[in-house]
């Protein structure tokens, strides 16, 4: 994730069986909000570099808005 500059990811993978950390396969519980809230809030309290984004002058370009994207269907193995 740190080559596309993600580098601040936050890994809760070990903690999906405690009780009440998720409400169900996607949604946090209570548990889940209270660890996210420890780690985000001194993240927040810290003063951050602006961030500088390089974006692509071709995702702006109306040929690109326009493409048509072809679908790819998978198969099952079988």
């Amino acid at each position: 994730m740190s080559l596309q500059r993600f580098n601040h990811v936050l890994d809760l993978t070990q903690a999906g069986n405690v009780n009440y950390f998720m409400q169900d396969t996607i949604h946090l519980g209570r548990r889940g909000w209270l660890a996210i809230d420890q780690v985000v809030r001194p993240f927040l309290a810290q003063r951050q570099p602006a961030p500088h984004y390089r974006l692509n002058d071709a995702y702006f370009a109306k040929k690109w808005q326009q493409q048509v994207v072809k679908r790819t269907v998978l198969r099952r193995e079988t």
